[in-house]
Order: structure tokens, then sequence, then C-alpha cells
């Protein structure tokens, strides 16, 4: 099973631009996380690495997109990707993606080349962000 532990925050300045700032946990910045699928992905995986779930996983293809409870997670005792190495494969790190939106479009959009193992950037913030409710 692949695992991609995210957090998301809106910044509003007006009533039509929105920032999204996304964070996903991945491995070296590049790859997501991967566990025996016969785990339990709360006692077995997460909760043991000091990682909170705020609700169920949002299911994209294979992948387990996991709203992270900042509360109950000690995010500011993970790595950032700009604190690892380039050629870094192993260490968990926080990437943060920045995405701008009004109503109806995304103003900075990752380029559909870039990809997060063998998936698009583009398409999980996406979901990320369509994911949340509307207030």
């Amino acid at each position: 099973m692949l695992i991609l532990p995210f957090i998301h925050r809106v910044i509003s300045n007006t009533n039509t631009l929105q920032v999204n700032i996304i964070k996903v946990l991945t491995i070296g910045g590049n790859t997501i996380w991967e566990e025996d699928s016969s785990l339990h992905i709360d006692n077995d995986i997460l909760n043991p690495n000091d990682i909170y779930r705020k609700q169920e996983p949002i299911q994209y293809d294979k992948i387990q997109l996991c709203e992270v409870d900042t509360e109950k997670t000690n995010v500011l005792g993970m790595y950032n990707w700009n604190e690892c190495d380039l050629n870094d494969s192993d260490t968990f790190c926080w990437r943060t993606f920045y995405y701008f939106t009004n109503n109806t479009s995304c103003w900075l959009d990752s380029p559909d080349s870039e990809k997060l193992g063998n998936y698009s950037i583009k398409n999980l913030i996406n979901v990320i962000i369509s994911s949340r409710p509307t207030v």
C-alpha cells in the first residue's frame, strides 16, 4: 500500500484568491511511502511513527492520502525537503507546494511532468485540494 500523509492549510486574502499550502510526507522528496498492504494503517504504520490522522484516508488510485492531525503529530520534529541532501533517497521529509486558486482555476500549477513516484504531483495536489470541505 502506498501512503501519502499530508497537511493542507488555506490562507485567503480576498474573497476569491486562496493560497493553498500543501505539505506531503515523502521519502527523499521524490518517493511515496510504501508498506505491506496487510498492515493496519494506524496501528501498524502511522501511530508507531508518531503520525496521527484527522479523518479516514482518501483513496486515490493505489494511494492512501492521510490528512495529518497537526495537534497530535509533532511535525516540527521531522525534516523538511530543503534540509535533505539532493541525492537523499532514505529520509522521510515534508515537501511543500503552494497553489494559488480562485473560484475557477489554479494560478500557479505544477508541470504535468513533475512526479512523486509514478504519480503526477499536479493530480495529487488537486485531489487534496478538492477533498477539503467548502465553508
